[in-house]
């Protein structure tokens, strides 16, 4: 129960990147495969715990997504953030997350946690051993997170297209793209009637998602 409509009350200007997320599970998991884990589920309906970095978060929309595309009951356990979600499941507390690939990272080199999956469309650079859900037979849950810069409808055009132009220079620049790497963010550059139109596709995609699991902000 939002004051305001962020389609209608909105002028979208320019989406920065995009960041996939990560299907990881605690390290002395039995399953080795996304397939895997949805057998168990199955088999145990319920019992499995998959955190979240918050209720109604990225990682929170991801896991209920992915349960009603595998057709699957796990127990979603939100957390106050990545980083208490993600210590629990390094220590076998909790079986697994889908979380954003700048949170997991650094753990999943190290070898604390199993990647399965990676959410976007190809394989992620930083984790090019690591298949997507795509090819791990979800072909429905290509997702990835993005970030965006929006300015109040009816601001004047050439200040919108000027904001746009300005966004996509700066993100191509070698310092910012080199971070962007590092952060596995990709640069997704949009007009602002793109983006207007991606927003709004976006929330219609998201919608019966919110709905089916009765995600709530309270």
């Amino acid at each position: 129960k939002i004051p305001y409509d962020p389609v209608r009350d909105l002028q979208h200007v320019a989406v920065l990147g995009t960041i996939p997320l990560a299907f990881i599970v605690r390290p002395g998991f039995p399953a080795t495969s996304v397939k895997g884990v949805v057998a168990i589920a199955k088999g145990k309906p319920g019992a499995l715990n998959f955190s979240s970095s918050g209720n109604a978060t990225p990682s929170h929309f991801m896991l209920e997504r992915f349960k009603l595309s595998a057709g699957v009951q796990v127990t979603h356990v939100p957390y106050k953030g990545s980083a208490p979600a993600l210590n629990d499941i390094m220590a076998d507390r909790i079986d697994g997350t889908i979380d954003s690939m700048p949170a997991l990272l650094t753990q999943i080199r190290a070898g604390k946690v199993k990647p399965l999956a990676v959410t976007g469309r190809e394989r992620a650079p930083q984790l090019p051993d690591v298949p997507t859900l795509a090819e791990a037979g979800f072909p429905d849950l290509v997702v990835n997170t993005w970030f965006g810069i929006a300015v109040p409808a009816g601001t004047p055009g050439e200040i919108v297209q000027r904001l746009n132009r300005e966004i996509l220079a700066t993100v191509e620049l070698p310092e910012i793209k080199k971070r962007f790497d590092e952060l596995s963010f990709a640069p997704a550059p949009m007009s602002p009637a793109e983006m207007q139109k991606f927003v709004a596709s976006e929330i219609a995609r998201w919608r019966p998602v919110v709905h089916a699991a009765g995600i709530s902000f309270q």
